[in-house]
């Protein structure tokens, strides 16, 4: 940056590999610390070289300390050019404070579980002609509902 103002070419990208980082293990869920790790840049910066890939490799304390008013903007996740038959499922990742959780949100249930699911026009939801059947519905499990 120059006098606190971003110039043309003052941003980079920051890329962690985990093989470069370990071995990858095939069919396997596997955990990468990335604040432990090493990096490398996409662009030559004022205090970062650009690694194409691969080296010069960088912590993310050596990035911090060339550069103490870097901000980051984004991040993202993507398996890399370099990595064509990974097959790559990504969650629980965690930025400062912040964990993102990409599992598929669990469904809303199809039926009322309980008598409260068939209060406040819920029974409509769930597709009963009125209150008192759904509630029959939830009493007996499913077995009386007219």
């Amino acid at each position: 940056m120059n006098g606190g103002t971003l110039q043309p070419g003052d941003f980079t990208t920051l890329v962690f590999e985990p093989y470069q980082n370990g071995s990858v293990a095939p069919a396997t869920g596997q955990q990468w610390n990335a604040r432990a790790g090493s990096w490398w840049s996409t662009r030559t910066t004022s205090g970062l070289q650009a690694g194409g890939g691969g080296a010069p490799f960088y912590t993310l304390a050596d990035v911090w300390a060339k550069d103490p008013d870097a901000v980051v903007l984004a991040i993202g996740v993507n398996v890399g050019t370099n990595n064509p038959s990974y097959t790559v499922a990504t969650d629980g990742v965690q930025f400062n404070d912040t964990t993102w959780d990409f599992e598929a949100p669990t469904p809303p249930p199809t039926v009322p579980q309980t008598k409260d699911d068939c209060k406040h026009g819920g029974w409509q939801e769930f597709g009963f002609r009125n209150q008192g059947q759904c509630v029959s519905f939830v009493a007996t499990h499913g077995k009386h509902g007219d």
